[in-house]
């Protein structure tokens, strides 16, 4: 081999055992990965792990990274893409983060049960994520407010609200559940908690309780895209008869 192609090889080992080290968290999560088990399934031996990777932790560290580094950039494109307004940029990035859970549901369940399990690196990868994404979410609905397409509040209590709303269905039955639940003969609203219609008719909901609040003073409404004048309500008891 050329000294040119060597750099080339190296890093195809290296993404080998880093894709063998996610399938392994996949399957087992990381209470059950270990090096020898990373080192065979790879077919390298131990010398090539310590050369890439140094330890274990090392290791689990950037293993972890490697899977969410593509989900957040998709995130941030989302959320940097001007062109789309605000709303539909939150809806579109609810949407991808609903997609990435679905994929990698297995890989997502381990690592919380990992973190609940008192694993350092699932509990630091954890805390990492949640310094990430949810912000971009956070600026979006910043920028929705400006706009004038969401009611003005606490955007972080805005994001829960929509988080739980729109995907912590699909999180609990999806994702922290067993697959069995998932199984053909499960409940419609269980077995169809990752369908994007789904998604979508739940972050419309949630937008019911988000529309910006109307002008103090309004007596119209509209209906059906026309504004009609809001009837009075009479204060004559319904048992009273009119002359």
């Amino acid at each position: 081999m050329i000294a040119a192609d060597r750099p080339a090889a190296s890093s195809k080992t290296r993404a080998r055992i880093l894709a063998c080290g996610r399938r392994i968290v996949a399957r087992t999560g990381v209470r059950g990965l270990t090096v020898r088990g990373v080192a065979a399934q790879a077919k390298v031996n131990l010398g090539t792990f310590v050369y890439h990777f140094g330890t274990r932790e090392g290791f689990v560290t950037e293993l972890m990274e490697s899977w969410y580094a593509p989900i957040y950039a998709q995130l941030l494109d989302t959320s940097a893409n001007e062109e789309a307004p605000p709303l539909v940029r939150i809806r579109q990035f609810l949407l991808r983060l609903a997609a990435a859970l679905a994929d990698n549901r297995r890989f997502v369940r381990n690592v919380f049960i990992d973190a609940a399990s008192e694993q350092e690196a699932s509990i630091e990868f954890v805390k990492s994520m949640l310094a990430r994404h949810p912000l971009l979410l956070f600026g979006l609905i910043r920028e929705a407010q400006a706009a004038g397409e969401l009611r003005a509040g606490d955007p972080m209590k805005i994001g829960m609200f929509l988080f739980g709303a729109t995907l912590f269905p699909s999180m609990l039955l999806g994702v922290l559940m067993p697959e069995r639940l998932l199984a053909g003969d499960a409940l419609p609203f269980v077995r169809n908690v990752f369908e994007p219609e789904e998604i979508e008719l739940r972050f419309e909901l949630a937008l019911f309780g988000l529309k910006p609040a109307a002008p103090c003073g309004s007596k119209d409404k509209k209906v059906k895209g026309k504004t009609m004048p809001l009837k009075r309500k009479s204060s004559r008891p319904a048992t009273e008869a009119r002359p």
